[in-house]
């Protein structure tokens, strides 16, 4: 691939998600008042940022059968990063991620921006805690997506 495609492909994702990031801000007022009103604004912004995303960078998704309906628990083998964003096109979920992943420059804070729950795998103590932000986002209706595996 030349340089100028990954030039171009890397200013439009760019310029997607600090689209999309705008978008976000400017519409948390309205949703703001309810948990549930949240989840589902959060959906749709990581729906269209990954739809958007996938589209750059010439991933063409091919869904064979119906996906789950939130709320759900999905467990996947991770095997590449493209993963998270198909996963992220077609359903309304939150994402399980390794703590580390927080403090990643640019994709830490749009991972927290759009709900992500981060384990620290190393902590038995911290199970309690993620376990109840899984129950809130069942109980907000939202679909839950982790790797075990946690890595690519």
């Amino acid at each position: 691939m030349s340089h100028l495609r990954v030039a171009l492909r890397l200013t439009l994702s760019v310029g997607v998600v600090a689209s999309f990031f705008v978008l976000w801000f400017l519409g948390m007022p309205f949703v703001a008042f309810s948990s549930r009103a949240w989840a589902r604004w959060r959906a749709w912004i990581l729906r269209s940022i990954s739809r958007c995303l996938l589209r750059i960078l010439g991933v063409r998704v091919e869904v064979r059968g119906a996906p789950p309906r939130a709320p759900f628990v999905l467990v996947s083998n991770h095997l590449s990063y493209i993963d998270i964003l198909v996963l992220a096109s077609r359903l309304d979920a939150v994402f399980i991620s390794k703590y580390e992943a927080a403090d990643w420059p640019v994709l830490g804070p749009l991972c927290r921006a759009m709900g992500t729950v981060f384990i620290k795998r190393e902590s038995m103590r911290d199970l309690t805690r993620v376990l109840e932000a899984m129950d809130r986002s069942l109980e907000d209706g939202t679909g839950i997506v982790f790797f075990p595996e946690g890595t690519s």
